[in-house]
């Protein structure tokens, strides 16, 4: 449930969800979701945080999970250009990891405190990943 709450709201390091019921960590769920044959097309057309709000609603309404978001002073990190440049590789068939399924969403691995790599994202979907990381 943990991953699911993590998807829904985009937070991804370990230390910014707090408070969570002992449930949460204890018990597996299966959640299986279903979109009726006339709204695959509109599921499809929604952008990442439109399906985030929709787990959002999911979880409160099944698991009446109630959150709020603080402000709390963290450590904050520049991104900057490794020597000798960028190293940015387009992500394509030959270069998947196994398991990937091309056109799906962005894939982060996180490799150690300064290591990110992220598959299948474009420029604009990484920057936002980034912010919403960061939020």
């Amino acid at each position: 449930m943990h991953k699911l709450i993590q998807e829904a709201y985009g937070v991804w390091e370990e230390d910014r969800i707090l408070g969570e019921p002992d449930w949460v960590n204890a018990l597996n769920f299966d959640v299986e979701a279903k979109v009726d044959d006339v709204d695959v097309q509109r599921y499809q057309g929604l952008n990442v945080e439109q399906r985030r709000r929709m787990l959002q609603t999911l979880l409160t309404e099944r698991f009446h999970l109630t959150t709020h978001r603080e402000n709390r002073e963290r450590s904050i990190y520049a991104l900057i250009i490794a020597k000798g440049g960028p190293h940015l590789q387009e992500s394509t068939t030959a270069n998947m990891r196994p398991g990937a399924v091309q056109g799906a969403f962005g894939h982060v691995l996180r490799g150690g405190p300064s290591t990110l790599s992220a598959e299948w994202f474009t420029m604009s979907e990484f920057a936002q990943y980034l912010k919403s990381s960061l939020d």
